[in-house]
């Protein structure tokens, strides 16, 4: 199926992709421009449909190889198509967790430092070979789940559990893989804790986008709690710092979405964690900077609305009498810069 085949050959790109679902109306062939691939909706469902075959022809699922690469490769259009396919997410755990084990056979018994040639050497490279097959698989899976969650499909893809409960996994499956795909001691620049402050910076990104795919999109904010929970020790107070102007940032511009307020609201409640480990941290003044720009541009704009209204109550919830503050005494000069593209989000 020639369709078939070259639209896997499209999405096993190694990095991210931009899908957009055309009308069926659209003549029956592709349109790429890497990383914009547009599928005409006619097309993906007749490749939805022979993949779906493949699949459920593998009957025994639990007897299946990992290096069945034509069901692995099937998955993919299935989870496109239906991201809450549990068992298509099944396989691709599985798939993973075969080349970790399969990285772990030989191991045991390899401890004599004294060989040489063939011996310990030998199995060093071939570890390191096998290790890095699963750093680009761990690599290309995050990849596929950032462009289910950031194209501009109908929604179901950015705000569907079973992605982002994979994308979770993942991390916490395998951290070292993860962790060696981050910008280490040195690499542009970065030191190492400015390698994790990147990472999460990319992983709010994503959540960022994909709230804007869906809005209220409680799974995407909920895995961004899981992010900042899982790096909690080694996130610095600059990185809170950053992280919380930039989620500030987008609540202004979409002030009915409470998923995204209740996030910053999680942030602030970790300040302490922070102000401890970062002298020059002054987060108290930072969070109350957060809340009476958020009155001032309120007042500005006008704005009516239970998202907003909520996290203003949560100031005093938090010990922060905000209405005392001399600070909203201040001309409107004191609101945020912020870009609404002439209007505010709905």
């Amino acid at each position: 199926m020639s369709d078939y085949n070259n639209l896997l050959h499209h999405l096993s790109s190694p990095s991210p992709l931009s899908i957009e679902i055309l009308p069926s109306s659209h003549p029956p062939h592709l349109l790429s421009s890497p990383p914009s691939l547009g599928i005409p909706r006619k097309l993906l469902l007749h490749c939805f449909l022979h993949a779906r075959s493949i699949f459920h022809n593998h009957r025994y699922l639990e007897e299946l190889q990992e290096e069945s690469e034509e069901v692995l490769q099937a998955t993919k259009i299935l989870t496109l198509w239906e991201p809450g396919w549990g068992s298509a997410w099944a396989v691709r755990k599985k798939h993973l967790l075969g080349l970790r084990a399969r990285a772990g056979e030989g191991v045991e018994g390899s401890d004599d430092t004294t060989g040489c040639g063939g011996g310990v050497l030998g199995t060093g490279m071939q570890m390191r070979t096998k290790k890095g097959q699963i750093q680009e698989a761990v690599e290309a899976e995050l990849a596929w789940v950032e462009t289910l969650v950031t194209s501009p499909l109908d929604g179901k893809q950015a705000k569907s559990s079973w992605v982002w409960t994979h994308r979770m996994w993942i991390l916490q499956t395998f951290p070292m893989a993860v962790c060696n795909g981050l910008p280490g001691e040195g690499s542009n620049g970065y030191t190492a804790d400015e390698g994790i402050d990147a990472w999460i910076k990319k992983e709010l990104q994503i959540v960022m986008i994909a709230g804007e795919r869906h809005p209220r999109n409680y799974y995407a904010w909920n895995y961004a709690r899981g992010v900042i929970q899982i790096s909690m020790r080694t996130l610095s107070g600059d990185g809170w710092e950053e992280c919380m102007r930039t989620i500030h940032q987008w609540c202004l511009t979409h002030p009915r979405d409470i998923s995204g307020w209740a996030f910053l609201v999680f942030l602030i409640d970790q300040r302490d964690l922070f102000a401890g480990t970062d002298e020059s941290l002054n987060a108290d003044q930072m969070v109350e900077d957060v809340f009476v720009k958020t009155i001032v541009f309120v007042r500005k704009f006008g704005w009516r609305g239970e998202s907003v209204e909520w996290f203003l109550g949560a100031a005093k919830h938090l010990g922060f009498e905000i209405e005392k503050s001399d600070r909203l005494e201040q001309d409107s000069s004191a609101a945020p810069d912020v870009s609404l593209n002439g209007k505010i989000d709905d």
